[in-house]
């Protein structure tokens, strides 16, 4: 499952907003963290072009057995 914590340290857990939270392999998994980073990055660029800013998330690949809430 991924997960998401907005902003990190926060302490509120949710299942992550992408299309897929779910995978069969932690690599298909963390794939879609990395995409998730690379579009983030792209975003807080584009965004401080105009001033502003991109809450920081973060985001990890847990077993389905496991709540980090």
């Amino acid at each position: 499952m991924l997960w998401s914590e907005t902003p990190p340290g926060s302490g509120p857990w949710s299942v992550a907003n992408t299309l897929q939270i779910a995978f069969d392999k932690k690599t298909e998994c963390e794939r879609v963290i990395r995409d998730a980073d690379a579009a983030r990055a792209l975003s807080a660029d584009e965004a401080a072009t105009r001033g502003a800013q991109v809450p920081p998330a973060f985001l990890v690949c847990l077993p389905d057995t496991v709540d980090p809430r």
